[in-house]
């Protein structure tokens, strides 16, 4: 990527975190983030990826940032949903799954992850209802 592109140090940085590589996705999505401090995308990823290496306070505070910038970004609001399930509080993680499914009703990503917080809650039958939408 070239390190004067925000864009592709974004790009470069999401396609790192779906590879399963946090940290050196952290690393392109924080140069992408110093030239381009507005890019909601590049925020929720970094979010994303720091939820998967365990530092949810810190992810919480990337996608309460992408969230306020862009309240209707599906992938900001479901990934809040994950790591506010991870932190406990799961009546806010399911506000977020659920509105970002009002914008998104097919959303594979918020299906799947409403329907693990409502298996956390023991709520099984809506689980199995949102992951089996998420497979259709």
């Amino acid at each position: 990527a070239n390190p004067r592109d925000a864009l592709s140090l974004a790009g470069r940085g999401e396609v790192l975190r779906i590879l399963g590589r946090p940290e050196a996705a952290i690393k392109d999505l924080d140069s992408a983030l110093e030239l381009d401090p507005w890019d909601v995308s590049a925020l929720a990823n970094r979010g994303a990826a720091k939820l998967a290496l365990g530092f949810a306070a810190d992810a919480l505070r990337d996608l309460d940032g992408a969230v306020e910038m862009e309240p209707k970004n599906a992938f900001a609001r479901a990934t809040r949903g994950a790591c506010r399930s991870a932190q406990g509080a799961h009546d806010a993680a399911m506000a977020d799954l659920d509105q970002a499914l009002q914008g998104s009703p097919e959303d594979v990503y918020a299906l799947f992850c409403r329907g693990t917080v409502r298996r956390k809650a023991g709520d099984y039958a809506g689980a199995r209802a949102d992951l089996d939408l998420a497979l259709e």
